[in-house]
């Protein structure tokens, strides 16, 4: 496992002028965050693979612990979305 960090990121906001289109804001897009994400595809492949090693608590204890404070809740709603069983 890596080392805790934080990223700060600023997104470039682009506007659109034209009345016929649907959208008025554009933000800048990153690929290695989703869309409306906390947390990076990095950490969440990281997640996954520990707590599919072992259960959920003691994965949430792990990563409290080195990483990232992470309940058992959101470890199972990674498992869930990603169509791996908690």
């Amino acid at each position: 496992m890596g080392n805790k960090i934080f990223i700060i990121l600023h997104t470039r906001r682009m506007f659109c002028n034209n009345p016929d289109c649907s959208h008025t804001t554009f933000a800048e897009r990153f690929d290695f965050i989703a869309d409306k994400a906390k947390k990076t595809k990095r950490l969440e492949d990281e997640i996954i693979h520990l707590s599919i090693n072992c259960s959920s608590n003691v994965a949430s204890k792990i990563l409290k612990k080195n990483v990232e404070d992470v309940s058992k809740s959101t470890i199972c709603n990674l498992l869930k979305k990603r169509n791996t069983y908690c």
